[in-house]
C-alpha cells in the first residue's frame, strides 16, 4: 500500500461492491454480515498473492531462485507475526498452522499426555476452544458473570479448588457472539499464580485489537496464542500458533518431510522448532498473505478502526431502539472492548414488510448453532452466574467444587501419536460452580460420547429401560445388586451420595427405577 489511509475503508476490501442478482433480473449491492465467520481479502493481500504466485516454490529444501525467494518471504511473514504479537522468539515459537482450530487441537494433543491434568474453560468459549479439551484432555468449565462477562472470581475459585490439577486455562480473546473482549492478562496472572498456563483463542480478537503476549517473566504473560488468517482479511488457509519452546518436545504430532534433520533405517533426528512442527510442504502463500494483512492493518491503524467500529455500533443501536417490538439484550451501550455487544431480539412473531429494492444482507446459514454459552441459556432470573453452572450431579453433591476428570468405561487419554482405532476417553462434561436447580439443568447433565459400536437407537434404549423396570419390580434383589455395583463404580459421586442412592435402591420395585431416572444410573 503506497498511499496512507484515506478514511474510506471500503476501498481496501475485495468484493464489497459485488452485485447480488435478484428474481426478475435486477441486482443490488450485498451487505456481508458474516465477517465474524470469515473475512474477504484485503485488496492489497489479493494483489500480493496474485503477484507472488509467479514466484512460488517449495521452501527450506530448494536452492533455486524461486525457492530462495519463497523461503525468504515465508520467514519474513513469521517475523511480521512475531512483531505483531510482541513475541520473544528466544522463549516462544511462531508456528504456521491451518488455523485456530488446528492450533488448539495441537495444544490439546500435547496436554493429553499429562495424565490426570485438566483444562479450565469458560461458558464463553467457541466450539474450537471447547471440544478439543473435552475429548482429548478433559476440562472443568466455569460460568460467566450476570452481565455475560468473564468472571475472574469463578476462575480463581476453580483454580484454587483444583489444587494444582489444572494445567491450562483456555480462553477466547473475544466472543464470536457478543463481541465481549476478555481480560486476558488478568486471567493469565491468575493462571500463573496457581501453576497453570493460559491459551488464548485470538481468532476474533486479532483483527480488531493489538495483542501483547508480554515477556515470559511477566505475570500477565500469554503462553499460547492462536489466530486465523481467514478472520484477518487473508483467507488463504494459514493460521498461527504461538507456544512456549519447551512445550513441543520430542517427536511431533504430525510427522513428515521438513520436520527432520536426519533419517536412517533405524533412527530419526528431528529438526529444531519451528520446522519440527511444520511437517510437509507448508502453506507458503497463506503465510505470505497473513503477513501482508498484518502489515496493512498496522498501517491502517487499529485505533482508527476501533473508533469507527464503536461509531457504527452506536449507530446500529440507535436505529434498533427506534424499531417497535425490538429489544436489545445486554444493554444499549456501545461495545468498546470492555463491554459485551448486545444482541437484538424481536418480540413479535409477525414478519416485517421488506422493500425488494433494498440492499440484501448476507447472513450465515440459519441452521448453524451458536456457541455453547447460548446453547446452554443464561439461567433463571435472579440467579447469578457466580462460579458457573453445575450438572445434575453437582446440584446433589454440593456447590462450587470442580469435579475430578470422569472416565466412564475406564478410558484413558490417547498417548501422543495414537491412531483412531484406539479407545478414546469418554469424558463427562465437567463444571465448576454454584448450586443450581436440577430440573433447569437437565440438558447440561454429564454425558459421555459413546464409541461407534456402543451407540443405542431409541428403540434399543426403550427396550433396555423396560427390561430394567421388569427386573426392579419382579426380580428386585437382582436389580438391587446391579444398582449397587453401578453406584460403587461411579466416579462422579461422592461417598454420601453413593450411600443415599444405595438406601433408595433398596426400596422394593421403585428404588432401582428412581436411581435409573433421577440418578442417571444403569443396571448393566
Amino acid at each position: 500500500m503506497s498511499s496512507p489511509h484515506s478514511g474510506h475503508w471500503r476501498e481496501h476490501f475485495a468484493g464489497v461492491d459485488l452485485p447480488v442478482p435478484l428474481l426478475g433480473g435486477s441486482t443490488v449491492t450485498g451487505i456481508n454480515f458474516d465477517n465474524a465467520a470469515s473475512t474477504p481479502p484485503l485488496t492489497r493481500v489479493r494483489d500480493v498473492v496474485n503477484g507472488f504466485s509467479d514466484l512460488y516454490s517449495s521452501v527450506h529444501r530448494g536452492t533455486g531462485y524461486k525457492s530462495r525467494l519463497s523461503t525468504e518471504a515465508y520467514e519474513h511473514a513469521r517475523e511480521l507475526v512475531a512483531r505483531f504479537l510482541s513475541v520473544d522468539e528466544s522463549d516462544q515459537v511462531v508456528i504456521f498452522v491451518k488455523g485456530t482450530t488446528d492450533a488448539l487441537n495441537r495444544i490439546a494433543a500435547e496436554e493429553a499426555r499429562l495424565d490426570g491434568r485438566q483444562v479450565l474453560v469458560t461458558e464463553m468459549e467457541h466450539h474450537a476452544d471447547l471440544l478439543p479439551w473435552r475429548h482429548r484432555s478433559g476440562h472443568v468449565m466455569v460460568g460467566l458473570s450476570d452481565g455475560g462477562h468473564i468472571d475472574l472470581d469463578a476462575i480463581e475459585h476453580a483454580l484454587k479448588e483444583g489444587q494444582g490439577k489444572i494445567s491450562l486455562v483456555a480462553l477466547c480473546g473475544a466472543s464470536n457472539v457478543t463481541g465481549f473482549v476478555s481480560p486476558l492478562h488478568e486471567v493469565a496472572e491468575l493462571a500463573h499464580r496457581y501453576g497453570a498456563r493460559i491459551s488464548v483463542d485470538a481468532a476474533q480478537l486479532a483483527p480488531h485489537h493489538r495483542i501483547d503476549v508480554r515477556p515470559a517473566g511477566d505475570p500477565g504473560h500469554l503462553d499460547f496464542v492462536s489466530l486465523s488468517g481467514h478472520k484477518m482479511y487473508a483467507p488463504y488457509g494459514a493460521g498461527v500458533l504461538v507456544a512456549p519452546r519447551d512445550f513441543f518436545s520430542g517427536a511431533p504430532e504430525v510427522m513428515g518431510g521438513g520436520a527432520i534433520d536426519i533419517v536412517t533405517w533405524d533412527d530419526t533426528v528431528w529438526a529444531d522448532l519451528p520446522d519440527r512442527e511444520e511437517a510437509g510442504s507448508p502453506n507458503v502463500i497463506g503465510a505470505v498473505a497473513l503477513g501482508v494483512a498484518i502489515e496493512t492493518l498496522l498501517e491502517l491503524g487499529f485505533e482508527r478502526m476501533l473508533e469507527d467500529e464503536i461509531a457504527l455500533g452506536g449507530r446500529m443501536l440507535e436505529g434498533l431502539s427506534r424499531i417497535p417490538g425490538v429489544g436489545v439484550l445486554g444493554g444499549a451501550e456501545p461495545c468498546d472492548g470492555r463491554r459485551p455487544a448486545p444482541r437484538a431480539r424481536r418480540r413479535s412473531p409477525e414478519p416485517r414488510a421488506r422493500d425488494r429494492r433494498a440492499p440484501r444482507v448476507l447472513l450465515r446459514q440459519p441452521l448453524r448453532l451458536p456457541p455453547p454459552a447460548h446453547e446452554q441459556g443464561r439461567g433463571r432470573e435472579g440467579r447469578g452466574r457466580g462460579h458457573g453452572r453445575a450438572t445434575q450431579g453437582s446440584a446433589r453433591r454440593g456447590a462450587g467444587e470442580p469435579r475430578p476428570l470422569q472416565h466412564r468405561g475406564g478410558g484413558r487419554p490417547l498417548p501422543r501419536g495414537g491412531d483412531a482405532d484406539r479407545p478414546r476417553p469418554d469424558q463427562g462434561e465437567l463444571r465448576a460452580g454454584r448450586r443450581r436447580h436440577v430440573c433447569a439443568q437437565r440438558r447440561l447433565a454429564a454425558h459421555r460420547r459413546p464409541a461407534a459400536g456402543d451407540r443405542e437407537t431409541l428403540g434399543t434404549a426403550v427396550i433396555k429401560f423396560l427390561v430394567e423396570v421388569v427386573l426392579a419390580i419382579f426380580l428386585h434383589p437382582v436389580a438391587f445388586v446391579l444398582a449397587v455395583i453401578d453406584i460403587v463404580n461411579r466416579k462422579d459421586m461422592g461417598g454420601v451420595a453413593k450411600f443415599l442412592w444405595i438406601i433408595i435402591s433398596f426400596v422394593w420395585g421403585i428404588g432401582p427405577i428412581l436411581y435409573i431416572l433421577l440418578g442417571g444410573g444403569k443396571l448393566w
